[in-house]
């Protein structure tokens, strides 16, 4: 289930006619200057003009950043017009003294109507690979802009022919079209091109760190700049936060930005309303996954997290410190167990990232006056008062129950194993710890956090070989080919078939594929042009091969036997995630060596230093040590989802009462057109969705798409068909497989010639030892 660009003049059924009012009253005034301010090509510091910043621009060719275009988008971005009752704009919730993103915990919209997510900041996107909001549910920011326009919490989307044509009768809106297009029309599409290029001129990167950064030779330079504090906080973000605020590559770039969707350890499970991820791509391992607004200017920008739970960045630090939880798609994350010092000087360092001059550049400020709803000026909501903290249950009871200890509460339970009293465990004395971390599947026992899994395994397909009149690995054209070209053509044919994933880590791959050629700027960015295509290429005609299968399928089989199909595909993989993630305990030797390494002299004894160095690893486990492993993620945890918004407890529930980002699935699953959706339709078109993302994007198969429907061919012998239509089934899904090699091999080779030609039959360098 993709997301698709639905013009603004759709009108959601769910906004009543008489919610549309008439145009603002005339003594609004737009203050624009008569020359536009600079948008286009601004000017950027050295560590913006690195090579590997311009890879990450995503500016599309069709529509680049100009004056006026971006002029007309500052204009449109506070025009409460584009709301049903003319009091919210774009400018009402992502507000420029805070980063473009609002200090309340949620967002309020239309008639005060509450969303159940903080609005993101919309710094450097322009920068932003991955894709926007929260749940990543947009792909372009010209698809982006469209979505809060059409929610009916968020602006209720006004009657799109009557938006068109209030802005066209405007004058001044006439003259703002034709400097930006050429002509006086105004079309949604043009709305969208003008409001992305707006918000991709908002490029922050004039902070104290930036100013500081220019004076060094590397990041992990101390800044002179910096206070003390700030440069000990800087070393405690590169060391730790960095793993996913990555700064970037190079030595002075620092984007501070997430490039895909993560799963931070929020929530204990994935029994909450929000998915995150997961609800769009309908993938119990991306449940409880949200992407991340970039950190500069962080200090403006809260309150923190998707829900805007913590109001404070102290608070965020210390939730980082000892307060991550378990939770299946978590990963390897840990507690990062800051002291206080290193928690004051993170937050220090953080504070660096303010651009000052962003915040208050009149370029990016509200140009209409005499607005009588300065929607920006709305309350804050009060906060709540803390409950009386419970009594705590002791360390024992709550060890029993899989309840995860407090940080600083494992040293204490261990001294408390020393029956002799002598200072030292032994290992009889660490049995009731071995029972423990056995019971609770730690999985890993260490000081810092683990690397990350994902990825598929390299596809199987010819070695470098003849294809027609090109040597398909040949990339200097001399008729031979070589170790180092061969272990080349082996990395373009894995970026082409497998992708190599999303986001930053395709992103990485390529540049670091291309690095092995020593090609100019030029030719490099040509290059990376025909990665890109072929990979395009192929995922779109592998697709066309997949949907073409299943129609002669259904043919053959009927309607029902197809969907049953898709919910054992879906089924099938879903039980693969589950054991991967199953509760069963972990083998008792694993547990023993991952305390083993603590015993630092190898004498079977564990002093008191040990000890301690073994407490802190404890304290550093998600959830807190004991804390029992979660439950893994399956396809009924979506229907509960939405089954929780039924309020009567009968199982389904009124597509109207589901949250903006559920709709747009809710009311396609809504097959009787009812307005409610019974528990078989919301169960039958999690399934159907949730197979049409495994055909169009490879999510269960580790980034692998092209092969789909190959792998679960065995699952026809499950839909007891008679004979004949079995074999028949077996045989298109035979020769789909054999359409799927050619065509896999035939984009390979033609990728692999225009690459030659685009790098100029150069060689790739010898492999680093």
């Amino acid at each position: 289930m993709r997301w698709c660009v639905v013009p603004l003049v759709a009108v959601l059924s769910l906004v009543a006619p008489s919610e549309l009012i008439a145009a603002p009253p005339e003594a609004r005034k737009l203050a624009l200057p008569e020359t536009p301010y600079k948008y286009a090509d601004p000017k950027l510091p050295a560590n913006f003009e690195e090579r590997w910043v311009k890879a990450l621009d995503t500016t599309p060719a069709d529509n680049p950043t100009t004056d006026a275009g971006a002029a007309l988008g500052r204009a449109l971005f506070y025009d409460t017009r584009l709301s049903a009752s003319d009091t919210v704009s774009c400018g009402t919730c992502h507000i420029q003294q805070n980063a473009f993103a609002e200090p309340r915990k949620v967002s309020v919209g239309h008639e005060g109507r509450r969303g159940d997510r903080n609005a993101m900041s919309l710094v450097n996107l322009r920068f932003a690979r991955a894709g926007l909001f929260w749940d990543e549910r947009a792909e372009t920011l010209e698809e982006a802009v469209g979505l809060p326009v059409r929610s009916r919490i968020e602006m209720a989307g006004r009657d799109g022919p009557a938006l068109l044509k209030a802005l066209a009768v405007d004058a001044r809106y006439g003259a703002l079209f034709k400097a930006a297009f050429g002509t006086t029309e105004v079309t949604d599409e043009r709305v969208r091109k003008a409001l992305a290029q707006f918000i991709r001129s908002m490029v922050s990167c004039d902070s104290k760190y930036d100013r500081s950064a220019s004076k060094v030779a590397s990041v992990k330079d101390e800044f002179p700049n910096f206070t003390e504090e700030e440069n000990r906080g800087k070393a405690v973000f590169l060391q730790h936060c960095n793993l996913c605020h990555h700064i970037g590559e190079g030595k002075h770039v620092a984007f501070f930005d997430m490039f895909r969707s993560l799963n931070n350890g929020l929530d204990p499970d994935a029994n909450v309303l929000d998915g995150g991820r997961g609800d769009v791509t309908l993938n119990p391992t991306e449940v409880g996954q949200f992407r991340a607004s970039s950190l500069r200017n962080v200090a403006v920008t809260g309150p923190y997290m998707h829900d805007g739970r913590f109001d404070t960045l102290e608070a965020v630090i210390a939730f980082y410190s000892t307060g991550v939880m378990r939770h299946p798609n978590a990963g390897a994350v840990g507690r990062f167990g800051f002291s206080a010092k290193d928690q004051s000087a993170l937050v220090a360092f953080l504070k660096t990232l303010t651009d000052e001059t962003f915040l208050t550049d009149p370029k990016f400020s509200d140009p209409w006056a005499g607005d009588a709803k300065p929607s920006a000026k709305l309350p804050l909501p009060a906060v709540a008062k803390s409950a009386e903290p419970k009594k705590r249950e002791s360390v024992a009871d709550r060890l029993a129950r899989g309840v995860g200890l407090e940080a600083g509460e494992a040293l204490p339970w261990l001294k408390g194993l020393d029956k002799n009293g002598d200072g030292t465990l032994d290992k009889g004395e660490l049995e009731p710890l071995l029972a423990v971390l056995v019971k609770t599947r730690v999985g890993s026992l260490s000081l810092e956090r683990g690397p990350r899994g994902g990825g598929g395994p390299a596809p199987k397909g010819p070695r470098p070989g003849a294809k027609g009149d090109t040597l398909l690995g040949d990339f200097d054209g001399d008729g031979t080919v070589d170790e180092n070209e061969s272990r080349a053509f082996g990395a373009m044919k894995r970026l082409t078939e497998l992708g190599d994933g999303d986001g930053l880590r395709r992103l990485v791959r390529t540049d670091r594929f291309l690095g092995g050629f020593e090609l100019t700027t030029d030719r490099a960015e040509a290059a990376r042009k025909v990665l890109n295509a072929g990979r395009t290429d192929l995922a779109r005609r592998v697709l066309a091969l997949d949907l073409d299968t299943l129609g002669k399928m259904e043919k053959l089989t009927g309607a029902d036997a197809v969907a049953r199909y898709q919910g054992l595909v879906i089924d099938q993989q879903v039980a693969a995630v589950r054991t991967r993630t199953a509760r069963d305990p972990d083998p008792r030797p694993v547990v023993e060596r991952q305390v083993a390494q603590f015993d630092k002299n190898n004498d079977g004894q564990f002093s008191p230093d040990e000890l301690t160095e073994l407490a802190t690893a404890l304290d550093r486990l998600a959830g807190g040590f004991g804390c029992a492993a979660p439950e893994a993620i399956d396809m009924a945890q979506f229907t509960r989802r939405f089954v929780a918004y039924d309020p009567a407890g009968k199982g389904s529930v009124a597509v109207a009462k589901l949250p903006e980002r559920l709709v747009d699935f809710a009311v396609r699953g809504d097959r009787n057109r009812d307005g409610i959706l019974s528990p078989a339709e919301i169960d039958g078109f999690i399934r159907t969705s949730a197979f049409g993302q495994l055909l169009s994007e490879g999510i269960y198969v580790g980034g692998g798409f092209a092969d789909a429907l190959v792998r679960h061919a065995d699952l026809v012998d499950e839909l007891e068909l008679p004979d004949e239509t079995r074999k028949a089934v077996e045989e298109l899904f035979a020769e789909h497989n054999r359409k799927l090699t050619v065509m896999k091999n035939e984009t390979v080779a033609d990728q692999f010639a225009k690459f030659r030609d685009a790098v100029g039959k150069k060689a790739p360098l010898a492999a680093k030892r």
